[in-house]
């Protein structure tokens, strides 16, 4: 990177949606704390990719020239993917082993409620782009931001309090083994 830049020239991936801070830098606690402060900060720095990948696409679509269109059409699909399987395995497996674990079927139906809330935005994204096969040339930053705008307050304010969430989960101590089950949804969803 060229240091001669003036910092606030730069552009990061940290923006326009802010990142969320770790449960654990907000305590200021350095290693081991918790099975559940472990998960959740460990779930939002997933989500902190997530939002970077979609920082990304939002403040270089503009940037991209024609010739690299079809490349960046596969990146955001790559991340609209990572995003579905994200959830879809949430709803899938991670939620529900959670529930049969403490015996509350229905315990995180508000996080399955979140994803609904920015579903047909993403379907929108992932439309828009998909469309564009064979005819990448009329790809449109400035209308993929404006599908982008659509949905990101929700999805923002999910990924968001999901954190709090799985920390909440901490109320069950022992009888959630919590790491057993974020280790292996992180197998499952990598």
């Amino acid at each position: 990177m060229n240091d001669s830049i003036p910092v606030e020239l730069r552009q990061w991936a940290d923006a326009p949606y802010s990142l969320i801070e770790t449960p654990k830098h907000k305590e200021g606690k350095t290693g081991y704390t918790d099975p559940y402060m472990e998960a959740a900060s460990t779930m939002c720095v997933v989500h902190n990719s997530l939002l970077r990948g979609l920082n990304s696409i939002y403040v270089q679509g503009p940037n991209i020239q024609s010739a690299d269109y079809t490349d960046f059409i596969g990146y955001s699909l790559c991340w609209h993917s990572v995003v579905h399987e994200y959830h879809t395995s949430e709803e899938d497996q991670f939620f529900p082993d959670i529930e049969e674990a403490v015996g509350e079927k229905g315990l995180l139906d508000s996080n399955v409620q979140q994803h609904r809330s920015f579903q047909s935005g993403l379907d929108e994204f992932s439309s828009y782009l998909e469309g564009l096969a064979g005819k990448e040339s009329s790809f449109d930053a400035a209308y993929l931001n404006g599908i982008i705008a659509s949905f990101t307050p929700a999805l923002c304010d999910h990924l968001r309090s999901e954190i709090p969430s799985l920390l909440a989960l901490s109320k069950y101590g022992v009888k959630l083994p919590i790491e057993d089950l974020w280790r292996k949804e992180g197998k499952r969803s990598v």
